[in-house]
C-alpha cells in the first residue's frame, strides 16, 4: 500500500513539473503527502469508527510541540494570533513559513514547487495556509487530513457561533472536508445606476434576484450598452481580463468543460471554441478597450463590474452610489463558492494533528475573528458582526448600518460550495486561452492543446 502510494505520488510530481514548465509565471503545481499519508488517513478513519458506527468524543491533546505552518502570503492576523495561543500555552511554538516574505522574487510555482518538495520528504508543515494548491487532488492523493470528523467532534462549531454553510463549504460528495474557510471571500457583481434608468425592464429583472451567473451579467451588460458607440465613454465589462472573462464563463458550468472528480474534460468541443470566439468578438469591437481611456478627466459609463463583498454593499447601501444591484456571483444552478484560497488544510502526515486542530480552531474562534487584521467577512459570527461594524465606521459608508449588515449576512448565507478547481488547470487555460487572444492560435488550436494537456494532467 505504502509503495503504491509513494509511486502515484511520484507521478504526480512528475505531472505538476510538466504544467509548471508549460505556465512559467502563472500558478504552478504540486505534489502530495509523503509515503504514510493514505496509511494514516485509514488509521483515523478506523479510530473514528465506534461500535455502531458513532464518532467518539473529542479529547483535548497535551498542549505541547511545534507547529508549523505554510503560506505563500502571510495573513496579516496570523502573527498576533500565534503569539496569543503561545502565551496561552507556553510549551506550543508555532513557527510560520511565509514564502513570499523569505523571497526576493516570490513567484506561485516555486513555492508550489517548495511545498511538494516538503510533502515528499515527510517534512512538510503542520498547518497549512492554501493558496494556488491543487486541493482536490491532494485530498484524493491523501495528503490533506479529511477534517468532517474535527469538526463534528467540536460542539462549539454550531450555526449559532459560525456560519456553517461556510464552514462546510468545500465539502465533497462523500462528506469529506480537506479544506475550511477562515473568510468568506465572495464575489460579487453590480450594474451602471445610470445605464440602468434607460432601462426599466432591466432593473426590474435585476431587483428580483438574489445572485447572479456571469453568462447573465454579460447578457444584462449588452442590453444596457446596446445603441451606444463602444471605447469612447461606454465599456461592457469592468476589471476583467479576456482570460478571466472565459474563466467565469467556464464556471458558469463548470463540468459541461472539466468535471475533476470523474477525470473527464470537454474542451475540444464547438462549444469552448464558440465561447472563445464569443470574447474575441467583443474584444474587436471595443468593448474592453480601457488601456488608453482618460478615466480621471472623462466622463464614462462601466455596465457591470464585479467587486469583494464589503465594498459592493457599501455601494448598495449607498443611494448616491454609481453601480447598483450587487448581488453575489454564482453558478446556472444558483451555487455561490467561496475561494479556496481563502482556507486552511491540514498535512496527513503531520505528528501533532490534533495540536494542530487546537490552533485551528483558535484561529477561527471570535477571539481571533474579531481581530481588526482580519479585514475579511469573517465565518465566526460574533467575528462577522464586529468585522461589519469596524469596516462601516472606517470607510463612511452611506446607509444604515443594520442595512448594510443584513445584505452581506443575506449573501454569506448562500454560500454553499467552494472552487476547487485545481490552480494548475486554471493556469494552463489562463495560459492557452491568453495565445488565443493574444492571435498565437487558433480557436480549434487552443481546445485541442487544452484537452490533451488536462486530460494528461488528470490522468497521470
Amino acid at each position: 500500500m505504502m509503495k503504491k502510494k509513494k509511486m502515484s505520488l511520484l507521478i504526480f510530481l512528475s505531472v505538476l513539473a510538466f504544467v509548471i514548465c508549460g505556465c512559467a509565471d502563472h500558478s504552478g503545481k504540486k505534489a502530495k503527502s509523503d509515503s504514510g499519508a493514505e496509511d494514516v488517513s485509514q488509521d483515523k478513519e478506523m479510530q473514528n469508527e465506534g461500535q455502531d458506527g458513532d464518532t467518539p468524543e473529542y479529547t483535548k491533546p497535551e498542549m505541547k510541540g511545534e507547529l508549523r505552518i505554510s503560506c505563500f502570503i502571510e495573513p496579516e492576523f496570523l502573527e498576533p494570533a500565534a503569539k496569543q495561543f503561545m502565551e496561552q500555552y507556553p510549551d506550543v511554538k508555532i513557527v510560520i513559513n511565509g514564502y513570499m516574505e523569505q523571497s526576493n522574487t516570490p513567484r506561485e510555482d516555486e513555492y508550489q514547487t517548495s511545498f511538494n518538495t516538503g510533502l515528499m520528504s515527510g517534512d512538510g508543515a503542520d498547518i497549512v495556509f492554501n493558496s494556488f494548491l491543487p486541493v482536490t487532488t491532494y485530498g484524493e492523493m491523501g495528503a490533506f487530513e479529511d477534517l468532517s470528523t474535527y469538526i463534528s467532534q467540536t460542539p462549539e462549531m454550531n450555526d449559532e457561533n459560525y456560519y456553517m454553510n461556510v464552514l462546510k463549504a468545500a465539502q465533497n460528495k462523500d462528506g469529506k472536508i480537506y479544506i475550511i474557510p477562515y473568510q468568506a471571500f465572495i464575489e460579487t457583481f453590480g450594474f451602471s445606476t445610470e445605464l440602468l434608468k434607460e432601462h426599466e425592464d432591466i432593473e426590474n429583472a435585476l431587483r428580483g434576484k438574489e445572485n447572479i451567473c456571469f453568462s447573465e451579467v454579460m447578457d444584462f451588460a449588452k442590453r444596457l450598452v446596446a445603441g451606444k458607440n463602444p471605447g469612447e465613454n461606454v465599456f461592457l465589462i469592468g476589471s476583467r481580463s479576456t482570460v478571466q472573462i472565459i474563466q467565469d464563463l467556464i464556471n458558469d458550468s463548470r463540468n459541461d468543460f472539466i468535471e475533476q472528480e470523474k477525470k473527464e474534460v470537454h474542451l475540444d468541443t464547438e462549444k469552448y471554441m464558440d465561447l472563445l470566439n464569443s470574447v474575441k468578438n467583443i474584444v474587436d469591437e471595443g468593448w474592453l478597450n480601457m488601456d488608453e481611456f482618460d478615466f480621471y478627466n472623462t466622463e464614462y459609463y462601466i455596465a457591470a463590474s464585479p467587486s469583494v463583498a464589503m465594498d459592493a454593499a457599501a455601494a448598495q447601501v449607498n443611494p448616491q452610489s454609481k453601480m447598483s444591484y450587487f448581488m453575489p456571483l454564482a453558478d446556472k444552478q444558483g451555487n455561490v463558492a467561496v475561494n479556496a484560497n481563502n482556507c486552511i488544510a491540514l498535512n496527513s502526515s503531520s505528528e501533532h494533528k490534533e495540536l494542530a486542530w487546537e490552533f485551528i480552531k483558535y484561529l477561527l474562534s471570535d477571539e481571533v475573528q474579531s481581530l481588526p487584521s482580519v479585514s475579511g467577512l469573517s465565518v465566526n459570527r460574533r467575528g462577522f458582526e464586529k468585522s461589519v461594524e469596524r469596516w462601516y465606521n472606517s470607510h463612511d459608508i452611506s446607509g444604515s448600518l443594520e442595512d448594510y449588515r443584513n445584505l452581506l449576512q443575506g449573501w454569506v448565507e448562500q454560500v454553499n460550495t467552494c472552487d476547487m478547481l485545481d490552480g494548475p488547470i486554471k493556469s494552463l487555460l489562463e495560459l492557452e486561452n491568453e495565445k488565443f487572444f493574444n492571435g498565437q492560435q487558433t480557436a480549434e488550436e487552443t481546445a485541442k492543446t487544452l484537452q490533451k494537456q488536462i486530460e494528461q494532467y488528470l490522468n497521470e
